[in-house]
């Protein structure tokens, strides 16, 4: 993103609006960047249906991590549009449950092991604005297809486990705040959420055919990013 005024733009800017300039600058071109922090899973509900019973459980999952990488373009008017890679996971903690089995159903709760994670592809637009020199602002959107992947998921101390994969389709929301330490190098903080559309496995328990449905994922992850610019931006 653009993220330094020049003199002249910053005065006429200022003079129509009546307010700092907030148009991103000089100089348009393509980037690369990578970004990774601390990604939450919001609680993943699974139905589950069998010959034999039907039930319902709720994951409880800890924090975990968000990594990738991306390429784009931007343009003078602060737009830019982008493609990015990346993956998430989280570790499953315990779940609740619900079933019922002939007519009868019975609750409870366990201790649990297993991750779920996503690796997703994503194209991203983008619109930033300038709120000081060298400092911006932006928001923007993408969609785009996730590979989910459910991993060893069982509760502790069970000899059988869930495991199985799905691509979807995914979208997310961002927003963000950059600084550009160089003329060709930004670093950033953003926050975003990702979430997808859910899906089905057909897994094997105990020796019993599943469905499991979910319902999909929803995920929010803080970040830092760093970006750089093919082309000085100043």
């Amino acid at each position: 993103m653009k993220r330094s005024f020049i003199a002249f733009g910053f005065a006429i800017s200022t003079a129509l609006a009546g307010l700092h300039a907030h148009e991103a600058t000089a100089g348009e071109g393509f980037y690369a960047g990578v970004h990774g922090g601390a990604n939450w899973l919001s609680p993943f509900e699974v139905d589950l249906t069998s010959s034999v019973l039907t039930g319902n459980l709720e994951t409880k999952n800890s924090t975990g991590y968000a990594v990738g990488g991306s390429a784009g373009y931007e343009w003078k008017s602060g737009f830019r549009i982008e493609g990015e890679l990346t993956h998430r996971s989280n570790s499953i903690n315990s779940f609740t449950a619900s079933v019922t089995v002939a007519g009868l159903t019975g609750s409870g709760s366990s201790d649990a092991e297993g991750t779920i994670s996503s690796l997703a592809f994503m194209v991203n637009g983008y619109y930033g604005t300038d709120i000081m020199e060298n400092l911006s602002l932006y928001a923007g959107g993408g969609v785009g297809g996730a590979r989910v992947k459910v991993d060893g998921f069982q509760a502790v101390g069970a000899t059988s486990s869930i495991s199985d994969s799905k691509t979807v389709f995914a979208f997310q929301a961002i927003a963000g705040t950059a600084y550009m330490l160089s003329s060709n190098v930004s670093v950033g903080v953003e926050y975003r959420f990702f979430g997808t559309l859910g899906t089905e496995y057909s897994s094997t328990l105990s020796g019993i055919n599943y469905t499991v449905s979910t319902k999909g994922l929803r995920n929010h992850s803080v970040m830092v990013n760093l970006k750089y610019y093919f082309g000085s931006i100043n």
